[in-house]
This record gives C-alpha cells, sequence and structure tokens, in this order.
C-alpha cells in the first residue's frame, strides 16, 4: 500500500506591487487651519452655525471645495476688516 500524496497548504499575501488603489485626493486647501481662524469663526456665526467641522463639511458637499472656499474668501475681502492679512491668515508684506 502507498501512501497517499501529501497535501500542501501554501499561503499568500496581499502583493502591493499588482494592486492598483487609486490615489486619495489630495486637498489644497487646508480647513484644519481655515477652521482655527478667528475671522473664520465670525464667518461661521454669520451663517449661524455652532459647529465649525460641520458648517465646513456641509459647504463642500453643498458647493464643492473650490467653490466653498471662494465663497470664504469673497466674503473675507467685502468685509475689508484684515486688510494686511490674507484668508489663510498669513501677513501680506
Amino acid at each position: 500500500m502507498t501512501k497517499p500524496t501529501p497535501i500542501i497548504i501554501g499561503v499568500q499575501g496581499f502583493n502591493a506591487f499588482q494592486a492598483k488603489p487609486e490615489p486619495v485626493p489630495v486637498s489644497r486647501i487646508d480647513w484644519q487651519k481655515i477652521s482655527g481662524l478667528t475671522y473664520f469663526e465670525k464667518y461661521a456665526k454669520e451663517h449661524n452655525v455652532q459647529d465649525i467641522i460641520h458648517f465646513i463639511n456641509d459647504e463642500i458637499e453643498r458647493y464643492g471645495e473650490e467653490m466653498a472656499y471662494e465663497r470664504y474668501t469673497n466674503w473675507f475681502y467685502n468685509t475689508g476688516l484684515w486688510l494686511n492679512e490674507t484668508p489663510m491668515g498669513e501677513l501680506i508684506t
């Protein structure tokens, strides 16, 4: 009587070189930085907002990221309160 052929169990893992994951889009707008700016807080309060993070997410969902930022920058320049700063909080020299 002969022995049956042995069962060979192998393990295959994930091969990162074969997988083609879609790149995650990177935002050019630093919303985290903007959300901490005093003037953005004023902008949000003018929209009767209590939670700035939810406000940002709602604006992006409603208008898209670029348009949400454009709405904020238009408000920023139209107020005329911060003549020596950019909407991102940087000083204009």
